[in-house]
């Protein structure tokens, strides 16, 4: 006997046959059938509609193209981004408002479609802001590969002193090496402390460090005169 196929068509029509014998509860019919409430009373009302034509899907495009623009419009904020090469749809519309307040005009959104169909603009590079996308980082598979230092930000301990905290971390094990407080973030009081970790533990591959000047990542591998390789 071959295996009987069921398509979602005959589950609809399945739920309404048993909604219809109202021999259980919609809730105990939405759940035999694996659907909510809210959609069993959909198929049931388009069943009460339309019959078993109203089970079919219905096309979800839209019916009307509320957000497009008309000819005259596209025009003048064309001829506008002619003038104002670099304004964005913001500016443009900022600007169509003040010379003409009475009209309406259409959204940002929609100017940038005109815009980029037009090929009057072009997506923004972005710049990532993930450590490893400018500088390469060392996937560490063995202490003393890659170490991490960092100043956690300051504080002021009971005694109203400011305390930086500097902690220094195996990338590979996890390990915390150090946490050390210093009275100031320079290299004067840096130095001694990774040179006796080095003088400890041995001196790591690469030292990743968060960079004193501001970057686009914050972070960067960083060679240490005090390391074997690092870039």
């Amino acid at each position: 006997m071959p295996w009987t196929e069921r398509t979602l068509m005959d589950d609809r029509l399945c739920f309404i046959a048993a909604r219809l014998r109202d021999e259980e509860p919609m809730r105990a019919v939405c759940a035999r059938f694996g659907i909510s409430r809210k959609t069993g009373y959909k198929w049931l009302d388009r069943y009460e509609a339309d019959g078993a034509a109203g089970l079919t899907d219905h096309n979800r495009a839209r019916h009307t193209q509320t957000l497009s623009i008309d000819a005259g419009t596209a025009a003048e904020i064309l001829a506008l981004r002619e003038k104002r090469a670099t304004w964005g749809p913001r500016k443009l519309l900022g600007r169509l408002a003040l010379d003409q307040p009475g009209r309406t005009w259409p959204a940002a959104s929609t100017v940038g479609d005109l815009l980029r169909r037009e090929g009057k603009s072009r997506p923004r590079t972005r710049v990532s802001r993930e450590p490893g996308a400018v500088c390469p980082q060392i996937e560490p598979s063995a202490p003393n590969e890659s170490w991490s230092a960092d100043f956690k930000g300051w504080f002021r301990t009971g005694d109203g002193v400011r305390c930086e905290p500097l902690t220094v971390t195996d990338g590979h094990s996890r390990y915390i090496l150090t946490c050390q407080a210093v009275p100031k973030i320079t290299a004067a009081e840096v130095q001694p402390i990774l040179t006796r970790l080095f003088q400890t533990h041995g001196m790591p591959r690469a030292l990743r460090t968060e960079m004193a000047a501001p970057s686009p990542t914050g972070w960067a591998w960083v060679a240490c005169p005090f390391c074997r390789s690092g870039s």
